[in-house]
């Protein structure tokens, strides 16, 4: 992937592309995190609503509410008659409705991610390439319960042929505890592999946030921490 797609695929603000018969082209990596929760024929029905007059581009400010996120504005540019497309500027806000709790051990995150790689490079001989944040300091977290959770993740996959693993803070992005605000970090597992049946949903806790999704044939499995140093 050349750089500036690369750019792209991680901008914290969704980006959307259809062509002009209403399908989904391109989406990065957080818009498909809001397509777990609304159909695409939604995004693009706003970016019709919202399109300029002639070609070019148009950016409204404005207050927009998706599933979980709130927006404060969007971009639709249309150069062409065969595709549009639409950003999404994410409001710097708190995520109200996600439970978590402070208990847990101060640790190490690499630690736990380099015994549960190394554990599943023993069960499956495949590629496991890594995108790590080096900057995130140690944090709490229930560290048994945690591991049993990502080796069950890095198992669950069906004949993949790989399993990238992205580790980084989720900026602009909050939830408060106890009337307190922390960071959240986003650990996102993504494989050409299926998943089928699989019981991760009783691996859940109030220490993190668990989805599954599938996007242009590949499976991600997305875990929102909090960053908790006290």
């Amino acid at each position: 992937m050349l750089s500036c797609e690369s750019f792209i695929e991680q901008d914290l603000n969704p980006i959307f592309c259809f062509n002009k018969n209403a399908k989904l082209v391109f989406s990065n990596q957080e818009a498909q995190f809001i397509l777990t929760t609304i159909q695409a024929k939604q995004i693009f029905d706003l970016a019709l609503l919202h399109a300029p007059m002639n070609f070019g581009f148009h950016t409204k400010y404005l207050e927009l509410e998706l599933e979980n996120s709130k927006y404060y504005a969007l971009s639709v540019a249309y150069t062409d008659v065969d595709f549009i497309s639409i950003k999404l500027y994410k409001s710097v806000d708190f995520k109200q409705n996600i439970s978590f709790d402070k208990d847990g051990e101060l640790v190490n995150i690499f630690t736990i991610l380099d015994l549960c790689l190394s554990l599943a490079k023993i069960k499956k001989n495949i590629s496991y390439p890594l995108f790590l944040d080096p900057s995130l300091p140690m944090f709490k977290l229930k560290v048994e319960k945690f591991i049993n959770l990502l080796k069950a993740c890095y198992e669950v996959f069906l004949n993949p042929k790989y399993i990238k693993t992205s580790l980084g803070i989720k900026t602009g992005e909050y939830i408060k505890i106890k009337e307190k605000k922390y960071s959240l970090i986003s650990l996102l597992l993504e494989s050409d592999g299926k998943i089928l049946e699989n019981d991760l949903s009783t691996k859940t806790s109030k220490t993190w946030q668990l989805e599954i999704f599938e996007k242009n044939n590949l499976t991600k499995i997305s875990i929102i921490l909090p960053l908790i140093l006290d």
